[in-house]
């Protein structure tokens, strides 16, 4: 018999609470883990919707995919299947870097890339709000455009005001192997036809370093022009890189360098990969800067209107924060202006997810988690950070994945935080750990073993690939501390196929797919 094992061990934080939080945003600190049933689950993106249900976009081993979760953190059985949507194409089995954006209609937009046989191209898809393709976008749904003889990869969308959209990353014209990319930007009309008037057929094409240069993020000014953020790299060596453009496509004169503003942040390796706008209009980027053979640091850099460095933030512009090793992947802004910047770092072998706030001058904010930071673990493995989103009441969302410790498995993982109403955290130590389900697939019987380091209330049921409960195996059942091991029968009126066991204490949920022979 082929047993396979599915292991993950969870931390549940606590935040104190002065005062009362509405229906999405509990008092508990949330942490979510999804298992899209392959190998290689990794999640890239967030979307916060105006009812407060939150979108998030990634990959399942070279399946772009959307989840969406419901107000109270579950999987929300209104959208695609089990709140859960795959697309018909592959980025050839590898991960695939992509970013969504929800239209005020509440139709979705995911933009990524696309494999056609032997290179990538830019592909964006438009669904509508119960995760059916929007059939009116383009080509039943989806429009494709190859802009270099190689490898063109979409990383960063953008809605403007007037319904138009923006799609940038890098496009290549030399083989893979040599990586000679440049900055591409497309910009498409409504219906997913691309805006002949901008730039040169709608696509403009920036080359800043000598080797490599892709962009990463994007914003739109309040005056509607696009500022690009990303790399680069003159063979060795990379900096954070901008270009900012007017609304035609072309390149805006007046910021830095003819439209360009390349910052070495460090000596070495910079990755600048995500960007945001204050309110009064600076602009703020965040990423990693490299401080010695194996270790990087957070980077964060403020930029006036001009593209010129901001001297009143951090040291001449720059603030670095030195943790352990560290990776700074997202930014955004509060309404407080306080600065948000996730992550992952880690201080010897396993990385955990890193959420640091700022004050707006660049330094710290002590009063948030501990001296800045919190740190989140989903378990034995590595667990990276790398989307932010806001959401309601001060709520903090970051998604990225978890790797439970095998080469081969990785999930969507997913952390809900309440900073703005937060003392501090305690750690409680109530942990659901050393879970394993065996065997799978199973014929009618199958055991679940798991550990509480404290006593919990435990649900167990089972779910179809709708989402609909067919059974219930435990309801808020008291169980003690100490290891468990249960053995549950499933009904004689289940079908053979694919179902979502799921398991559930007061402030963890995850779900494990399970194959019936």
């Amino acid at each position: 018999m082929i047993l396979l094992k599915i292991i993950c061990k969870i931390n549940i934080v606590i935040v104190i609470s002065l005062s009362s939080i509405n229906a999405f945003a509990q008092t508990n600190t949330i942490k979510i883990l999804t298992d899209l049933g392959t190998n290689y689950d990794y999640s890239y993106s967030i979307a916060f919707q105006d009812d407060g249900k939150v979108i998030v976009a990634g990959d399942a081993w070279g399946t772009p995919c959307l989840i969406r979760f419901d107000t109270t953190g579950g999987l929300d059985n209104t959208f695609g299947i089990g709140g859960k949507v795959f697309t018909s194409w592959n980025c050839s089995s590898n991960p695939a870097d992509n970013d969504i954006r929800i239209q005020q209609d509440g139709k979705i937009i995911l933009g990524t890339r696309y494999y056609n046989g032997s290179d990538d191209d830019f592909i964006l898809a438009r669904f509508n709000s119960d995760g059916s393709p929007d059939l009116s976008f383009g080509d039943n749904g989806q429009v494709i455009s190859s802009i270099g003889s190689y490898n063109d990869w979409c990383n960063a969308i953008a809605i403007q005001p007037d319904g138009k959209i923006l799609a940038a990353g890098g496009t290549n014209n030399a083989p893979a192997s040599n990586y000679n990319y440049n900055f591409a930007l497309i910009r498409y009309n409504a219906d997913g036809s691309i805006d002949s008037t901008f730039g040169n057929n709608g696509i403009t094409i920036t080359n800043i370093g000598l080797s490599n240069n892709i962009a990463y993020s994007m914003v739109i000014q309040q005056n509607n022009k696009i500022i690009l953020v990303g790399e680069a790299n003159d063979s060795i060596f990379s900096d954070f890189a901008l270009a900012r453009y007017k609304t035609d496509g072309s390149l805006d004169s007046d910021f830095g360098n003819g439209g360009i503003v390349r910052t070495p942040v460090s000596t070495t390796y910079d990755f600048a990969k995500s960007i945001d706008l204050q309110p009064d209009g600076k602009i703020l980027v965040a990423g990693s800067a490299q401080s010695s053979l194996s270790n990087y640091n957070f980077a964060l850099v403020r930029y006036e209107l001009d593209g010129s460095l901001d001297n009143t933030f951090g040291v001449n512009g720059i603030v670095l924060t030195d943790i352990g090793s560290d990776f700074g992947e997202a930014v955004t802004i509060q309404p407080d202006e306080k600065i948000i910047l996730a992550g992952s770092f880690t201080n010897g072998t396993i990385y955990d997810f890193a959420t640091l706030r700022y004050n707006n001058d660049g330094a710290l904010d002590y009063t948030f988690g501990t001296n800045g930071l919190i740190s989140t673990s989903f378990g034995n493995g590595d667990s990276e950070g790398k989307a932010v989103t806001l959401g309601n009441d001060g709520e903090i969302i970051v998604t990225g994945s978890y790797n439970p410790g095998s080469p081969n498995y990785f999930d969507f993982a997913m952390v809900r935080l309440f900073s703005s109403i937060s003392i501090g955290f305690i750690d409680i130590d109530e942990n659901l750990a050393n879970l394993l389900l065996y065997p799978n697939p199973t014929q009618s019987d199958f055991e679940i073993n798991y550990s509480l380091r404290s006593s919990q209330e435990v649900t167990i049921l089972l779910r179809d690939i709708q989402g609909k409960i067919i059974q219930r195996f435990t309801d808020n059942q008291l169980m003690q501390s100490g290891n468990h091991t249960e053995t549950f029968y499933l009904n004689n009126s289940i079908s053979s196929g694919q179902y979502f066991l799921e398991i559930r204490t007061s402030n963890y949920k995850k779900s494990i797919k399970i194959i019936k022979k």
